[in-house]
């Protein structure tokens, strides 16, 4: 049961890093509505972490399984970490300009960066495990 939506994934996955990335906006520029704020929230930055961490991983592996595969990884994989730092950054800026409900927050920079690091070293260390099923997707492509 799972192999179906495991394939979909792997077949989907620039879409589903796309769409990831609509919502980091959305989520991080509507107003909250049941988020009370109490200066720096340690659940806040957990989420945060994760959230670009994911992002990091589902972009790593969408660029990965396109046929990018002239470029070594550390090229590919040091541009999209610094994309994605980047993307978080320009979120807090857009925060702090665009919202008066939401602010500009150095300590919200730090979790988003360090999610994507982490993002980053964790994709690295299973990149062979990822590479395997780049394989096995391609012999499934062969087939049909």
């Amino acid at each position: 049961m799972l192999q179906p939506i495991k394939n979909w994934l792997v077949k989907n996955a620039v879409l589903l890093s796309i769409v990831f990335t609509i919502l980091v906006a959305i989520a991080s520029l509507v107003k909250p509505t049941s988020f009370p704020k109490t200066g720096v929230s340690f659940s806040d930055k957990i989420a945060h972490t994760a959230i670009y961490f994911i992002l990091t991983i589902l972009w790593l592996f969408s660029m990965m399984k396109q046929k990018v595969s002239q470029y070594p990884f550390s090229k590919i994989g040091i541009a999209i970490l610094l994309l994605v730092i980047g993307y978080g950054i320009f979120i807090e800026f857009l925060q702090d300009t665009l919202t008066d409900y939401r602010s500009f927050d150095y300590y919200d920079m730090l979790a988003n960066t360090l999610g994507a690091c982490l993002g980053f070293l964790i994709f690295r260390g299973f990149q062979q495990q990822i590479v395997n099923l780049k394989s096995v997707e391609n012999s499934m492509l062969d087939k049909n």
